[in-house]
């Protein structure tokens, strides 16, 4: 069994991160825009020397932790068996765990940083070579009422927190004892009751949130052992002012059985104290009412059960030029397949598509023609999928996001390759024809926002919630600019997408009655695989004529669709848009918790990224 532990406060240095920052690109810039500053540049330079200071702290330490164990999952293919976080970490334990995306996550540690760093007049220092009873007995014995036990690292390692001059007077106590107390440099008295004001302020804070099914077992700082899902806001509050029980945690997982502890983020801080807590201690073996059973089922299932392979198709917004063309000039089933397609689209469409998508004129232009790329995103998944079919991959199921709920009906057999090319072609025509020009906007922020009745979204439709703390919202081009250079200002990162049309609004309702009526002459079939719909927040029994009209006006529920899926089985899911922003909004929106990859994206490696995939997908197979 395996356990990734995550470092907390203390393990920071400049240079922490390296080249992770341009690796996770993405992650990085969602970064900067919630935080007002360049992460990389703190904690790679540190040019003013901030990162000691605990509301810069904070956040870098969980951006990198973060970064890290992507990188990680990237690497092996794996999930652990459990999950821990000493102090400020635990917030990436429950990211891995899917309870928060990074976004929420590094908004909840801003906060806390935050609210941490105004703390005045208290202090810490740690005990060295004392065990647990005799720190607390010379605390008892010499009336240090000030004092309360912070952490508890090791058997032989604890750290003190209270008022300064009780901290002061405990040193000289601590040394008669055979012990060695050391000063630490905080600006307060952390995890002590000396933070009560700021864990009353956090607790208000973490109220305006949701946390979504835990997928792993997170071993809580407060109680040393699994969370319950009830428990996650008041352990977060919690953990401000009571005690780290680290050495009891690690005791607990050795408790589980043969385990090995992988420190995850920058730095050993945590592997030393745990190869110390192994020496020093014995594994704690509790019972069922521990919840033990509960943790032993959700191992078994990780371990034993086959993965099920979902197919993902993306919609409009994953789209640019020359996507897919090294496959395209070096696969012969991906370009054989595009070929097809676009012989079947040229008598509707008035041109060859792969002369388009593939103009070497073009490859710097914005690719925004609905009429090019609706049917464009379709071939491109649907090619995907006959690549990896020849190398052996077929998919359990298939998922559509918005229209690419045309391609995964195509691949799962309810519609015929020639009516899902028709239908895609006919509704950008009457789209280009009928409608007035919008746009979408990706926002990073909490969707509830939306929902308050602020003028900043008057004339604005949410589209979509891709996971929590990001969605899209559809409007006026004009209305979307100005929201979207209001959120600037207000340091929220948003993005306009490269598209024309308001999806999933009702200004694309003018093209309604024209799309049902030439749904008439398709021929719908029962599906060979299950279809699972974004717009129906679940799976499709066999698409009519309305539901393809209701994937591009009806909300997006990408993430509740998400968690439906993984409660169902043990999935694993496989993004086939240009961009693998499918997959992105898994990673980020379950914290990595939950197993998905990608076929291609805008980079450009095709060849390289389709075979690592493969591999990656054999890997798993085997050793389920």
């Amino acid at each position: 069994m395996r356990t990734y532990v995550f470092p907390g406060q203390g393990s920071q240095s400049v240079g922490m991160g390296g080249a992770l920052f341009d690796e996770f690109r993405e992650v990085t810039e969602k970064a900067d825009g919630i935080l007002g500053y360049s992460i990389k540049a703190l904690c790679l330079e540190d040019h003013n020397r901030e990162l000691s200071q605990t509301r810069f702290t904070q956040p870098a330490i969980y951006t990198v932790n973060a970064l890290s164990y992507y990188k990680k999952c990237e690497e092996t293919g794996y999930l652990p068996d459990f999950v821990a976080g000493h102090s400020l970490g635990e917030y990436n334990a429950l990211l891995a765990a899917g309870a928060f995306d990074f976004e929420t996550g590094l908004m909840l540690v801003k906060q806390r940083g935050l609210l941490m760093s105004q703390a005045r007049g208290g202090a810490m220092a740690a005990i060295l070579g004392l065990d647990k009873d005799a720190v607390e007995k010379v605390i008892r014995d010499n009336r240090l009422e000030g004092i309360d036990v912070a952490n508890y690292n090791t058997p032989s390692q604890i750290v003190i927190s209270g008022v300064s001059d009780e901290i002061d007077k405990a040193g000289p106590l601590f040394l008669q004892a055979g012990g060695q107390c050391i000063p630490l440099n905080t600006s307060g008295a952390f995890h002590s009751r000396y933070m009560q004001s700021a864990r009353d302020e956090f607790d208000k804070f973490l109220a305006g949130f949701s946390y979504s099914a835990l997928t792993l077992p997170v071993i809580a700082n407060v109680t040393a052992r699994p969370y319950k899902q009830e428990d996650i806001r008041l352990n977060l509050a919690n953990q401000i002012t009571h005690s780290v029980h680290w050495s009891e945690s690690i005791r607990y997982l050795m408790g589980q059985g043969e385990m090995v502890f992988e420190e995850v983020g920058h730095g050993t801080v945590l592997k030393n104290m745990v190869a110390k807590i192994q020496r020093e201690a014995t594994p704690l073996i509790v019972g069922n009412a521990d919840g033990a059973a509960g943790v032993n089922t959700v191992r078994t299932m990780k371990k034993q059960k086959q993965p099920e392979l979902i197919f993902m198709y993306s919609g409009q917004g994953s789209h640019y030029y020359h996507m897919g063309q090294e496959l395209y000039k070096k696969n012969n089933v991906f370009r054989d397949t595009m070929q097809l397609c676009s012989a079947i689209l040229e008598p509707l469409l008035g041109h060859a598509l792969v002369d388009v998508v593939y103009d070497e004129s073009k490859k710097h232009e914005a690719f925004d023609n609905i009429l090019f790329t609706h049917p464009a995103i379709f071939c491109i998944g649907y090619s995907l999928t006959q690549v990896l079919d020849d190398m052996g991959i077929q998919p359990k199921a298939v998922l559509g996001y918005s229209m690419g709920e045309y391609a995964a009906a195509v691949v799962a057999g309810a519609v015929s390759l020639n009516d899902g090319l028709e239908l895609v072609m006919y509704q950008a025509k009457q789209l280009h024809e009928k409608c007035k020009h919008g746009g979408m906007l990706v926002i990073l922020d909490r969707v509830e926002n939306v929902d308050k009745g602020s003028p900043l979204f008057e004339n604005c439709t949410l589209a979509g919630v891709n996971y929590a703390g990001n969605y899209v919202i559809s409007g006026p081009m004009d209305r979307l600019k100005a929201v979207n250079a209001q959120l600037k200002d207000n340091g929220i990162f948003s993005q306009l997408l490269p598209v024309n049309h308001a999806f999933h609004s009702a200004l694309i309702d003018p093209v309604q009655n024209s799309f049902d009526s030439f749904t008439d002459d398709i021929n719908f079939m029962p599906p060979k695989i299950p279809i699972y719909s974004c717009a129906k927040g679940g799976e499709v029994a066999e698409p009519d004529k309305y539901h393809f009209w209701h994937v591009v006006r009806k909300e997006i529920q990408f993430s509740k669709l998400i968690s439906g899926i993984i409660r169902q089985g043990n999935p694993l899911f496989v993004d086939l848009s240009p961009t693998g922003t499918l997959s992105n909004f898994i990673k980020y929106g379950f914290g990595g918790s939950v197993p998905s990859c990608y076929a291609i994206n805008q980079f450009g490696q095709d060849l390289s990224t389709i075979d690592n995939l493969v591999a990656d997908l054999n890997r798993r197979s085997h050793a389920a």
